[in-house]
């Protein structure tokens, strides 16, 4: 798939730029089918929301991930930002702040929702996103747990 500018949005002030959000057209979904015992009961579903963000600044070398929306607080997801991952529940995927997640500046960063164990490759994702968030973090702290 090309590459295309995502529509993000940023808060910016005289330290620079805060935060980066995808939303709207600037998240993509891959879509699978899941059926009931026949052909006939095929249903589409939603496995994964993507992002794709450019840090804004080159002094950033970490960021912390907000997911927005709705989520079965009961599944398991996988948060992928660029090569790392975390597991959560979708309680928390939707109430806390995920990272810190290592941002290679000034590189396109991949931002990934995906069920943690998917039964099979169709299973549905049971969230609808409406925003990714991300918001750097200047010390550079990188791979510590979910706060």
């Amino acid at each position: 798939m090309p590459y295309s500018r995502p529509s993000t949005s940023r808060r910016c002030d005289g330290s620079g730029c805060s935060r980066r959000a995808a939303r709207g057209e600037a998240l993509h979904s891959r879509h699978g089918y899941a059926d009931e015992g026949s052909y006939y009961s095929q249903k589409r579903t939603t496995v994964r929301v993507s992002a794709y963000v450019v840090s804004p600044d080159r002094r950033v070398r970490a960021a912390m991930l907000r997911v927005a929306g709705e989520a079965d607080p009961d599944t398991r997801y996988r948060v992928t930002v660029g090569g790392r991952s975390r597991t959560v529940s979708g309680a928390d995927l939707m109430s806390k702040e995920l990272g810190p997640f290592p941002v290679a500046r000034g590189e396109v960063t991949p931002v990934t929702l995906t069920p943690a164990e998917p039964a099979h490759d169709g299973e549905d994702l049971k969230a609808k996103v409406t925003s990714l968030t991300l918001t750097p973090q200047r010390d550079g702290r990188a791979g510590l747990a979910v706060r």
